[in-house]
């Protein structure tokens, strides 16, 4: 009987030590979960504060330096400016035949277009002009491609309602 009896009393001391293990283990899975989690969340609250932290030192940067941005880019506009009406102004000495106010200049893609007797109110033929300076090789083929789509009569008339 006692033989049986500790024989029992060791199953119930093995099946406690089992159980208590398997808690264990379960408390260890649970613990690493939640730590999992916060370190998730930690990793994310990190990035965010990083990200503000940038957008905060660029507003800064940007609050500094406002001014000579602002110097920097009316130098280059202004440069622009003039070099075009400098062009334009080039353009009109040189024995221009057509009235000035029938002129639109683009400057892009094709430097001018004239609505020739638009101004006068009589009937208007329209001229795309490129403007070609001596010594001057044009960058771009494009204007070649405007050139052909006219002279191939690719050319439509659109209004656009707002």
């Amino acid at each position: 009987m006692i033989y049986f009896l500790s024989i029992l009393l060791l199953l119930f001391l093995i099946y406690l030590i089992t159980n208590v293990v398997n808690r264990t283990s379960t408390i260890e899975k649970e613990i690493n979960s939640v730590l999992e989690n916060r370190l998730k969340y930690t990793e994310r609250e990190y990035q965010r504060t990083q990200e503000q932290l940038l957008d905060l030192r660029f507003k800064e940067w940007l609050s500094d330096n406002e001014f000579d941005i602002r110097r920097t880019a009316i130098q280059k506009i202004s440069s622009h400016i003039l070099d075009n009406i400098s062009n334009e102004l080039s353009i009109m000495k040189n024995h221009f035949a057509f009235n000035p106010k029938d002129i639109k200049f683009t400057g892009r893609f094709i430097d001018l277009i004239i609505f020739d007797g638009a101004a006068d109110e009589q009937l208007v033929n329209i001229y795309f002009v490129d403007v070609r300076r001596k010594g001057i090789v044009p960058k771009h083929t494009f204007k070649n491609k405007v050139a052909n789509a006219i002279k191939n009569g690719n050319v439509s008339f659109q209004e656009i309602n707002l």
